[in-house]
């Protein structure tokens, strides 16, 4: 896997290519995403990868906050069409609260997961990835 180094900075985030089928997602401190800015996000998956399916590593940073609009979009169907399974990484009570309302009442079409620390939620994916394919 690649050094933490990002291959492209968005509005909101910091994209970085982990491997030729997984990515990893920084969003910045302090920012508000809005919908122009996940279809920022999606042009840079597009630019780093074409048009593949991804395993996804979402980390939060302090601060950082989604609306409802944006919370939607998150769950719709046209995300899930590039995502096979998404980590999420929170620092904040907050965050867990809004992560765990998408994924519980929102439900994603892919397969999502909540966690607190990076490790366990690349570890995840890593999993998810290895049992993809058996």
């Amino acid at each position: 896997m690649k050094a933490q180094n990002f291959d492209i900075e968005t509005k909101i985030s910091f994209i970085t290519k982990l491997d030729d089928d997984m990515v990893r997602v920084e969003v910045k401190k302090n920012v508000e995403p809005e919908l122009e800015d996940l279809e920022e996000n999606y042009n840079a998956y597009q630019t780093l990868f074409k048009a593949q399916r991804l395993y996804f590593l979402i980390v939060f940073n302090e601060g950082s906050n989604t609306s409802l609009e944006v919370r939607n979009q998150f769950a719709s169907q046209k995300r899930s069409s590039f995502k096979i399974a998404e980590a999420i990484v929170v620092q904040s009570m907050p965050h867990k609260l809004i992560a765990n309302f998408v994924l519980k009442v929102q439900k994603p079409k892919h397969k999502m997961q909540v966690f607190n620390n990076e490790k366990e939620a690349l570890d995840w994916l890593l999993y998810q990835r290895e049992n993809q394919t058996k």
